[in-house]
């Protein structure tokens, strides 16, 4: 996510941006999503991106553990 944010920023002052995502494994079944805390909420909107179009609200979370 910085060098999503980071290329957002240079793109609002000016600069001509391309952003790459480099692994050393396929990205293949990574993950089930982000969580937005708020200061991600407000990074998104400084960076000009908006939440708009972001996914579903949860209000609830329960994490397990293996025991």
């Amino acid at each position: 996510m910085s060098g999503l944010f980071s290329a957002a920023f240079l793109r609002q002052i000016g600069w001509d941006v391309d952003v790459y995502e480099r692994s050393a494994v396929e990205l293949v079944g990574r993950g089930a999503g982000i969580t937005g805390h708020p200061e991600l909420l407000e990074a998104l909107e400084a960076s000009g991106a908006g939440t708009k179009d972001l996914g579903i609200e949860v209000p609830k979370r329960v994490a397990l553990d293996r025991d």
